[in-house]
């Protein structure tokens, strides 16, 4: 139920578009380098990655895996977020 964010760092020729990807569907209106998730649910599990788009091409980023990890009641939140890289 925490906030959390995954973020991509994309060095290229301005403008660069991005469009973020669950389960291999387009995510709509995720069109940032920052995609956020307001409280982290069941409903966040999955594959995501980006694309990151300008006039020259189109790269696409490693694929970050949300899972939620049940912790016993006296341990901290904890869950596991890859890290989209190209």
């Amino acid at each position: 139920g925490d906030p959390t964010e995954m973020f991509v760092v994309v060095e290229g020729t301005p403008p660069i578009r991005y469009q973020w990807y669950k389960d291999g569907v387009a995510i709509a209106g995720e069109t940032t380098s920052v995609l956020k998730f307001p409280a982290l649910s069941q409903a966040d599990v999955g594959r995501y990655y980006v694309t990151a788009t300008n006039d020259y091409g189109t790269a696409t980023s490693n694929d970050a895996f949300v899972r939620i990890i049940t912790a016993p009641s006296n341990a901290k939140i904890q869950f596991l977020v890859g890290t989209p890289t190209f």
